[in-house]
């Protein structure tokens, strides 16, 4: 018999108990009157869901023999009403209860899947007392948990796994015909309709199990037609983040206030609304995907222009960005690591001496102002830019806005980027856009919110809009030439010069 932690094995077969009893197993699995998981109780919602979730299983009673239609739940949410942990409940649950079950756990970009999913997936796996039934991987090669005896390791076990295109067939049938194949979305609203479409060929055998989360961000695609099109196959949820325990009620009246209470951003980040737009992620992926492909071309008369973004300290560093003209890849970006603002000068004044720049933006909002005016003392050609600022074009809310659009523009045209960069891919991916409800303006989802997204800042992105801050001509004194005016040797399939 299969021991629990401590090694007991009458707990062990308490979980019998709980085959069909999801709610029933979280309040028996942890000990909720501890210290470290005192106000963490399930809340209303998420009872609901594992009550849900039970009640669909056992009027389907699986006979481990005969495969039983898919039990399909999609949760479209605001923030911080505690997704994540009721994903690791879950999936905790269903490996408890379900010998050779075989699972795949997927979020739209794979630091979400790491950083958050994964993360809160192992707090609460040491927090169970089944869990040293389990053991699991949490590194960027490997996401995985899966029974602990070596016999049972390949057919017992959930896997992480980014959802790209690319990606698809890691996303087929589970065989898992005599238990439960399951696959957990979260952020699904971001996860391509390629991987449904695959997903949903895997739940032909044994008891499937299909649980989707997300921030209803998009009216088109497979998760707005879980609450349209195909709502009879689905059950359902949308939460509001006002109704729930854990969120903070201040950041969401102050969004309010920002947004407008019927604005996209409030509807889908807060709501659990669609979007009234078609689609708020502001840069496409498909822009993306081109400009990784791309080999630029490099001309004398292409301005030559550094973006500056300014480490806040802790993980955050600073980021040194270069770009000439369409070319952001054939120069590596220069990242320091340091709370010294007069090493970060003197990194910017020796990356300037070696290239050259017509300018240099700097991020100077905070602490970023004593860079700038540094800088500008030492007669660096700098310019400050505050992303709260008003922006030239008036369509924009503020300057941070209008960079993104300017870069946005420039990846759709000729902006050639790094193939293999992921983090600044996931960076770009994750800006979003709304619109203000008094003035009609475009405006980004804060940086706090892509902060929680990714589990870092995007400073990598933020480095290459702003060296979108403003247009630049070139040194005037700069001649065109053969020499100087060349195709990169830059290749994108492989980032070899």
């Amino acid at each position: 018999m299969t021991k629990s932690k401590n090694g007991n094995p009458d707990i062990a077969a308490d979980l019998v108990r709980f085959h069909y009893d999801p709610l029933g197993f979280v309040m028996y699995a942890f000990r909720w009157g501890q210290e470290d998981l005192k106000g963490l109780e399930p809340d209303a919602w998420q009872i609901e869901v594992l009550q849900d979730l039970g009640d669909s299983l056992k009027q389907k009673q699986f006979n481990g023999v005969d495969p039983v239609l898919p039990t399909q739940i999609a949760v479209a949410s605001g923030h911080g009403i505690g997704k994540s942990a009721l994903v690791a409940w879950i999936i905790l649950w269903v490996m408890a209860t379900r010998p050779k079950c075989r699972g795949i756990i997927t979020a739209s970009i794979f630091a979400q899947l790491q950083t958050k999913t994964w993360a809160e997936l192992k707090k609460w796996k040491e927090r169970c007392i089944f869990g040293d039934m389990f053991d699991m991987s949490n590194s960027k090669g490997s996401l995985g948990i899966w029974h602990d005896s070596p016999k049972l390791k390949h057919n017992w076990r959930a896997d992480g796994q980014t959802c790209k295109e690319d990606n698809s067939e890691a996303f087929a049938g589970l065989h898992a015909m005599d238990s439960t194949p399951f696959y957990i979305f979260d952020e699904a609203s971001a996860v391509p309709d390629k991987i449904w479409e695959v997903a949903e060929g895997g739940l032909t055998d044994g008891e499937p199990i299909w649980i989707v989360f997300g921030n209803y961000t998009r009216n088109t695609g497979r998760f707005h037609e879980c609450f349209t099109k195909f709502r009879h196959r689905w059950i359902t949820k949308q939460i509001d983040s006002r109704t729930c325990r854990f969120p903070n009620k201040q950041y969401i009246q102050r969004a309010i206030e920002d947004y407008g209470e019927d604005s996209d951003y409030v509807r889908t980040r807060i709501r659990g609304l669609p979007p009234r737009a078609a689609s708020n992620q502001l840069i496409k992926s498909s822009d993306i995907y081109l400009a990784q492909r791309r080999n630029p071309e490099i001309y004398a008369f292409d301005a030559n222009v550094l973006g500056v973004d300014i480490g806040r300290g802790g993980d955050d560093p600073t980021i040194l960005q270069p770009r000439r003209g369409n070319d952001a890849v054939s120069r590596p970006r220069r990242e320091i690591r340091t709370r010294d603002l007069m090493e970060v000068v003197r990194e910017i004044q020796d990356f300037h001496r070696r290239e050259k720049f017509d300018a240099i933006f700097i991020d100077a909002t905070g602490i970023g102002a004593g860079v700038y005016d540094r800088c500008l003392q030492l007669g660096l050609p700098v310019w400050e830019i505050n992303f709260g600022a008003n922006a030239p074009d008036r369509q924009y809310f503020n300057y941070r806005a209008y960079i993104y659009g300017q870069l946005n523009e420039g990846l759709k045209r000729n902006l050639a980027i790094p193939k293999d960069d992921i983090e600044l891919e996931e960076e770009l991916v994750a800006q979003e856009f709304y619109y203000t409800q008094r003035s009609n303006q475009i405006i980004l989802s804060p940086k706090d919110d892509i902060r929680k997204l990714l589990g870092r800042s995007p400073d990598k992105s933020d480095a290459l809009a702003l060296t979108y801050a403003l247009h630049i001509e070139p040194d005037k004194n700069r001649k065109f030439d053969e020499e100087n005016s060349h195709q990169s040797d830059y290749d994108p399939l492989n980032n070899n010069f």
